[in-house]
């Protein structure tokens, strides 16, 4: 079940429902009356979700303490994170583009532009600003 906790942002994929709280990210299949844990996710701060193009199952989350990207490949269900080869500041916002680009909000560095992958092991940073 969902812990009390502070909300930090929704986001809605397909009739799935992902919240992302200071304990990490949960999703509801049944319009918010019940709430699972997502795996895969650390129990940090989510402070942002968002979801691929029209479509595509995948997903991507971050959190607001450490500056990890959490992806899911299967519109929520499970998650890994996302290794882009360096370390980032802490993530606050999210955008996907039809090029296949990740656009990041970070609390330091501004905005940091990922080349996503077919595959979570292969993204790449290519430019920060």
């Amino acid at each position: 079940g969902l812990p009390y906790v502070n909300v930090s942002v929704l986001e809605m994929s397909g009739d799935r429902l992902l919240l992302g709280t200071r304990s990490g990210l949960y999703y509801s299949d049944d319009q918010a009356e019940t709430w699972t844990a997502c795996e895969g996710v650390y129990p940090l701060e989510i402070a942002a979700i968002e979801s691929s193009l029209e479509g595509a199952p995948w997903l991507y989350a971050a959190d607001s303490l450490v500056g990890y990207i959490f992806v899911s490949q299967d519109n929520g269900l499970t998650w890994e994170t996302l290794d882009v080869g360096v370390s980032l500041s802490k993530v606050s916002s999210f955008s996907v583009t039809s090029s296949g680009h990740l656009y990041a909000g970070t609390l330091a560095e501004g905005v940091v532009r990922i080349i996503l992958p077919s595959t979570a092991q292969d993204s790449t940073v290519i430019a920060r600003k």
